[in-house]
């Protein structure tokens, strides 16, 4: 159910570079000095994470992505999935990134995308040690959609 304190922020994105899709829509919470605060993690866009405060600006009744406000300390990794596997194949592998404090989304599309969260605090190289491996043995590719600075 569609939570009603939150609103869609479009995130505008090259159709070239994303599957030919032109636009992202995070769910962001309004906050009271007018900034957004993102409630879920990004599958294409670059350079933002679950929780950042971000500013938008109204365009043609859409709120747009102008800048980002605050960062929140999260960090975005992306991983596909090989074609043809399942929600259970990325199961099988996922206690390794949950041990380290991780949460994921996942596309129920034929791209089987997954955005996995890295909280702060968590172990960013930890988790990208473990990508790097599964990617390296031909499980899953990956990228990074955003890092935080913010010390492991």
């Amino acid at each position: 159910m569609a939570n009603p304190d939150l609103v869609k922020i479009a995130f505008r994105l090259n159709a070239e570079e994303s599957d030919g899709i032109t636009r992202e829509r995070l769910r962001a919470k309004p906050m009271p000095d007018g900034t957004f605060l993102l409630d879920n993690s990004p599958f294409h866009v670059y350079g933002v994470s679950y929780r950042d405060s971000v500013h938008a600006e109204l365009e043609e009744e859409e709120l747009v992505f102008s800048g980002v406000a605050q960062r929140g300390g999260h960090s975005t990794y992306r991983l596909k999935l090989p074609g043809g596997a399942t929600h259970g194949y990325f199961l099988e592998f996922w206690p390794q990134l949950e041990k380290l404090s991780c949460t994921y989304e996942g596309t129920s599309d034929h791209r089987r995308l997954y955005s996995i969260d890295v909280p702060p605090g968590a172990s960013v190289q930890g988790v990208y040690d473990i990508l790097t491996r599964l990617e390296t043995a031909g499980i899953i590719e990956f990228e990074e959609g955003h890092y935080s600075a913010r010390e492991d």
